[in-house]
């Protein structure tokens, strides 16, 4: 009986160790995952590394996301483009880029998906241009030259797209308002409609994901790794650091 319980305590002790060694994981890719780096080289995608590579990065070291940033001017856009300051909070300011075409355009606010800053959407942003609308191109924060070194996922950056809207609609005259998002993009501009933060006269959206959870699911499956409980642990620790259940971050 003695042995009996010392195997049953040590059991205990190594599923909690193992419990303990998984929250502590999830929460260092849960940092990498949301939190920008200073330089380095981004990892590759999953596709591209190799088994020990890939244990690495999960094992260990996390992804590595350096702070998106770009060094073009705002020509690179248009001629006539200009830079220009979006107030979020105190703490917070958007970098945009904003092109007018007349005050009898609809104006066309783009913005970027995870990991991207506004130059990612430069093609996008040009096109609109050449069918006659006016533009206006944001940085998320942390992203671009947006303040903070942070991204939410598009939780918090739902308060970017009020913030965008709010100064469009107080300095860019226009005939129509219309929101473009890819991917991230896409759905800080679905929860800012949702909550009533913004409310456009169009909204076009590209590959927007689900669920959060289903996100990183197939994230672990893309590494060839079972999701569960790793993928609801991420979710769960990311949460705390954002200060919003991962769970409850469903655009569609």
């Amino acid at each position: 009986m003695k042995l009996n319980r010392k195997n049953l305590a040590r059991t205990a002790v190594l599923l909690l160790a193992a419990f303990a060694g998984l929250n502590l994981l999830a929460w260092r890719h849960a940092r990498a995952m949301l939190i920008y780096r200073d330089g380095g080289d981004r990892t590759p995608p999953p596709e591209a590394l190799t088994w020990p590579q890939k244990l690495r990065v999960v094992l260990w070291e996390g992804v590595r996301l350096p702070r998106p940033e770009s060094s073009l001017e705002p020509s690179a856009l248009h001629p006539s483009a200009t830079e220009v300051r979006i107030p979020v909070s105190p703490e917070i300011t958007l970098g945009a880029w904003e092109v007018s075409q007349g005050r009898d355009r609809p104006l066309v606010i783009l913005f970027h998906g995870y990991g991207a800053e506004k130059t990612g959407l430069l093609p996008e942003a040009r096109a609109f241009l050449e069918l006659g609308t006016s533009v206006l191109l944001v940085d998320f924060r942390g992203s671009g030259a947006s303040s903070s070194g942070y991204t939410t996922l598009g939780v918090h950056e739902a308060e970017d797209v009020e913030a965008a809207v709010t100064y469009a609609r107080e300095h860019l005259p226009h005939t129509g308002l219309v929101l473009y998002g890819s991917s991230m993009g896409a759905a800080a501009i679905l929860r800012a409609v949702h909550e009533g933060r913004a409310d456009p006269d169009a909204v076009i959206l590209a590959a927007v994901f689900d669920t959060m959870l289903d996100t990183v699911r197939n994230r672990f499956r893309s590494m060839r790794l079972p999701p569960f409980p790793g993928a609801e642990l991420l979710v769960f620790w990311s949460g705390l650091v954002v200060g919003e259940s991962g769970f409850r971050h469903n655009p569609a």
